[in-house]
């Protein structure tokens, strides 16, 4: 869980609620496939930036959601077992979350320090288990392109999801050219993110003449260089961008999702599809309180509202036939 200023773990938005549904519905599916079909009988979930593990309102964070599962899969004695991982590098969330974890003894490992410095760790200790990857931090900070290329590179089955704040892209993108003082480390920061060199490549690539169109190619350059480095490792690739949209209809972020396996694309579709589902009828429910007037029509999303950003054309085939 993402770290967004004091008061982030007072209590859970709707907006958080229904990212935390996806990623949880796509390890669901995710454990259970790898598990029952790879030799290995290990699935790792690893939660790169894990937080305080709840809320203070009491609701269940991811690294206490995955847990959950994990000790699921171990009473109903699955033939395979999903180990939890999470990292947090603030040392108050880090007790909290060790806390939080401690009833899943065996199930949960949780390490201090920041994800990047505790990647190398990881790798070795995950070995040739599927994994799927949960990066959600707050900003850019944090999930350098170097990192994320490692990931993919890993030889097992190995998915992605990210938290893609596009705010903070389009924020730090205002710099270029500034001269204003902090400038370079704020662009640093943006080619940390995109793993490209040169300021000016990067400059070019986010150009647009709309604030809309500039958040789009954010985005999709993003997700073009998650299935080029796929293909790199893999000879394939998929990547999308979903928009986690508050129930007012604010896009607060982008969740976005890469894989190299064509079955990936397509619980990934299925999962943000029926997420959205819920969505609408959490929206009418909410505008109908907020309004106090009944609806004559249930707001079923429609294919247009639910196709993902950006998804390679097989990708698009599953999720609208979904």
């Amino acid at each position: 869980m993402a770290q967004d200023g004091d008061n982030f773990f007072e209590e859970r938005k709707d907006w958080s609620k229904r990212k935390l549904a996806i990623v949880g519905g796509y390890l669901a599916g995710f454990s259970k496939i790898l598990g029952s079909s790879t030799s290995q009988r290990c699935v790792y979930f690893i939660d790169g930036f894990a937080g305080a593990g709840q809320y203070k309102d009491g609701s269940k964070g991811s690294p206490f959601l995955s847990a959950e599962l994990g000790l699921q899969y171990r009473n109903e004695q699955k033939p395979y077992r999903l180990n939890c991982i999470n990292i947090e590098e603030d040392a108050d969330n880090f007790q909290d979350l060790t806390s939080v974890t401690a009833p899943f003894n065996g199930l949960v490992q949780n390490y201090s320090g920041s994800f990047s410095s505790n990647l190398g760790s990881i790798l070795r200790q995950i070995g040739q288990c599927p994994a799927l990857f949960f990066l959600d931090p707050f900003g850019v900070k944090g999930t350098d392109w170097s990192d994320i290329s490692r990931i993919i590179h890993r030889q097992a089955p190995t998915d992605i999801w990210i938290r893609f704040d596009h705010k903070t892209v389009r924020r730090l993108s205002g710099f270029f050219d500034s001269g204003s003082r902090g400038a370079d480390s704020k662009i640093q920061n943006l080619l940390n993110l995109y793993g490209i060199n040169r300021p000016d490549n990067l400059y070019q690539l986010l150009q647009g003449d709309t604030p809309e169109e500039r958040i789009d190619k954010a985005l999709n350059l993003y997700i073009r260089k998650l299935e080029e480095e796929f293909v790199k490792s893999r000879k394939v690739g998929y990547s999308a961008a979903f928009p986690i949209v508050s129930l007012e209809g604010e896009t607060k972020y982008h969740l976005v999702f890469a894989a190299a396996h064509q079955k990936a694309a397509m619980l990934a579709s299925q999962t943000v599809y029926s997420a959205e589902r819920k969505r609408a009828m959490e929206t009418q429910d909410y505008l109908q309180r907020k309004s106090g007037q009944l609806f004559l029509f249930s707001p079923e999303p429609t294919e247009d509202e639910l196709l993902p950003l950006s998804l390679s054309s097989y990708a698009r085939i599953l999720f609208v036939f979904a």
